[in-house]
């Protein structure tokens, strides 16, 4: 009775991983925000679309364009979510992809957040929640769930630090070069 009770709850959490995978990689590329008239995805930070928006349109841009090359690093999540999915589907381990897809995802939600209530701040809009869309929760979601899904099962304590340094790591971030540029 045990052993049949395990096998259905190991199918539920890999259909639940596989979810979150495959919304993960789905949502990366949809809307996360509205500034005014533009919607940026995702995607638009590695592409480098997101400060150009910001740059040509409300006179925002990176204050450090020399590092523009570290927002590369974003392309990482819909791999790691194709490559979750991948090894999800083939009962393999997923813990690694899982964790950085996710971990990249959430630091991603948070600057997307910061920097929109940093436009909020200079005019464009009023209220932050309702500039960001439907994608960005979902992939905040996505995200979280991929990360306590990994398989197979680590210690609580792992997925909390994992879910929390990406948030962490983009604010601090955040902090430091808002700092350096209203300094």
């Amino acid at each position: 009775l045990s052993m049949g009770n395990s096998i259905t709850h190991r199918s539920a959490g890999k259909t639940l991983h596989l979810i979150f995978a495959a919304g993960l990689l789905i949502a990366f590329f949809l809307p996360w925000v509205a500034w005014k008239d533009s919607l940026i995805s995702g995607y638009h930070m590695p592409s480098g679309k997101f400060f150009h928006t910001a740059e040509t349109k409300f006179n925002l841009g990176n204050p450090f364009p020399q590092l523009n090359f570290t927002f590369y690093v974003f392309w990482l999540i819909p791999v790691f979510a194709a490559a979750t999915a991948l090894l999800a589907w083939q009962n393999k381990r997923t813990t690694w992809p899982a964790f950085i897809a996710g971990a990249l995802t959430l630091s991603l939600v948070t600057v997307f957040y910061l920097f929109t209530k940093t436009l909020i701040d200079l005019g464009v809009g009023n209220n932050v929640f309702s500039m960001l869309k439907i994608p960005a929760y979902l992939s905040f979601v996505f995200a979280a769930g991929l990360i306590l899904t990994a398989m197979p099962a680590v210690n609580w304590y792992k997925k909390a630090g994992w879910m929390l340094a990406g948030p962490l790591f983009a604010f601090l971030g955040f902090i430091i070069n808002k700092k350096k540029v209203w300094g």
